[in-house]
């Protein structure tokens, strides 16, 4: 109690400076997570400040034919066309992908952190009971079949098979060594898939690929950064058959991936 007494009120601070904290990392945190919400906002940003930077060109042009002088449309018009400037930026040059994905978080609090190991997928720790089922390490082992009109190079396809997907809740990664790969935001949607629904969506019935047609957990990825064209939707969409065993759905390609960890 003594204690408490006398340096109880250290404590007050450092919840003041902890609210602080979240209230600036929160807006950043969901930044991260929606960045095609955050780019179209700031597109429409642009395109609305663009539109008022020219109508305050156009009205000081028009006071300047009649005597007219006056300095704050001149400012209103440098104005918008900083913003616009600073919209134009952000969108070439994407300042979330820099964010990292723990941004705000203490250690003591984190969940399912990304391994920090030198190979992509390395895992330490135990388990997570609460965990998805499909977190975890995965091997490409087959292609099952194509579907669609444009289906993808054989070579691509035979060079997929041994690729490495690594699901967890803060990121996703995907790799070969000789074929490239890439990462993702986790952000994993989930819904039931029928066999019908299966049918609809990719051109494909799950009996034509082996597959028993019950209905299965589907998952889909929000965004995905790939350094190969054909790598940018693997891993993306995949259908969990069991404990052991995902049906990764890509560009009309097929592959049956196993568990490795």
């Amino acid at each position: 109690m003594a204690f408490m007494a006398l340096f109880g009120w250290v404590f007050i601070p450092i919840i003041i400076l902890y609210f602080i904290l979240q209230a600036v990392t929160a807006p950043l945190r969901w930044a991260a997570a929606n960045p095609a919400v955050l780019n179209a906002v700031t597109a429409g940003l642009l395109v609305l400040n663009l539109l008022l930077f020219c109508l305050f060109l156009c009205l000081r042009k028009r006071r300047r034919r009649k005597n007219q002088t006056g300095i704050w449309l001149l400012l209103a018009a440098l104005w918008e066309a900083w913003v616009v400037l600073l919209c134009a930026l952000f969108l070439v040059f994407q300042p979330l992908q820099y964010i990292p994905a723990d941004v705000g978080r203490f250690p003591a609090v984190e969940e399912n952190k990304e391994p920090a190991g030198e190979a992509a997928g390395e895992h330490s720790g135990e388990p997570d009971p609460d965990a998805p089922l499909y977190w975890g390490t995965w091997t490409v082992t087959d292609c099952l079949g194509t579907a669609g009109e444009d289906p993808p190079d054989p070579e691509l396809v035979e060079k997929t098979l041994g690729a490495e997907l690594n699901y967890w809740a803060d990121r996703v990664l995907f790799l070969r060594t000789d074929f490239g790969g890439g990462s993702a935001i986790s952000g994993y949607k989930e819904s039931a898939i029928t066999a019908k629904e299966f049918a609809d969506i990719y051109g494909t019935s799950l009996e034509a690929l082996g597959i028993e047609p019950y209905a299965y957990l589907h998952v889909a990825l929000e965004e995905i950064r790939s350094t190969e064209p054909f790598f940018a939707d693997l891993g993306g969409r995949f259908l969990l058959l069991d404990e052991e065993t995902l049906l990764l759905c890509s560009k009309g390609a097929f592959f049956r991936a196993e568990r490795l960890a």
